[in-house]
């Protein structure tokens, strides 16, 4: 259904701008789609004003500005900004109106980037001891991502097109196309957390209590 949306669209990919799991998302209004809210198997519509797409999985409009300029419910402002993939939306919802002035600045020399706090690790006995540097044991490190725009791992050819910047996939050569490891940090903050349900203290479990003191 939706590589027939794309197809049946007047202005076909070149008004493409994402797709998503259960939808697609066009630039000018589709006139071809059969829309009913109520009926399984047909099309529902809404708009998006000045959607930015950060990221796969990662993108905001308007409505999601308004929410973090004026509204001071924290819900409120959780709810406006779309789920990000591995990445905290209290700490994304920080970072979407600078990542705004960055885009509006753009050159396509340096691609915008933030850098988002994605939780932290306390060293635990047992991990200083296996390391060697008992004098660690109970210091707290900070985790943080950065997230950046640049497509190269994915796609090349960056061009503006009117108002949007458009890239394309690499073409596979002679030698195919090796893909992009992943950094060998990969899983070791989720390790280093895992770490703190064995980590005992007088007052109980250190998770546990970590947990209660940010609820």
């Amino acid at each position: 259904m939706i590589l027939n949306a794309i197809s049946t669209h007047p202005k076909s990919t070149r008004d493409l701008a994402m797709v998503a799991t259960d939808g697609v998302y066009f630039r000018s209004h589709h006139p071809n789609l059969q829309l009913d809210e109520n009926m399984l198997g047909k099309w529902t519509e809404s708009k998006k004003e000045n959607l930015l797409l950060f990221m796969p999985g990662l993108y905001w409009d308007d409505k999601t500005r308004h929410a973090l300029r004026n509204e001071s419910d924290e819900e409120t402002i959780l709810k406006a900004l779309p789920k990000s993939r591995g990445i905290p939306s209290r700490e994304m919802a920080r970072q979407v109106l600078y990542a705004d002035k960055l885009f509006s600045q753009f050159n396509r020399k340096d691609w915008p980037s933030v850098g988002i706090q994605i939780g932290f690790s306390l060293v635990s006995p047992k991990q200083a001891l296996a390391r060697g540097k008992w004098n660690t044991a109970g210091t707290v490190k900070v985790l943080t991502k950065e997230i950046s725009t640049d497509p190269k791992q994915k796609r090349t050819n960056v061009r503006k097109q009117g108002e949007v910047w458009r890239s394309h996939p690499y073409e596979e050569g002679p030698d195919g196309i090796a893909s992009t490891f992943y950094e060998r940090r990969f899983g070791e903050e989720l390790e280093e957390m895992n770490e703190l349900d064995y980590t005992e203290t007088p007052d109980g479990n250190a998770l546990s209590l970590l947990r209660e003191q940010f609820q």
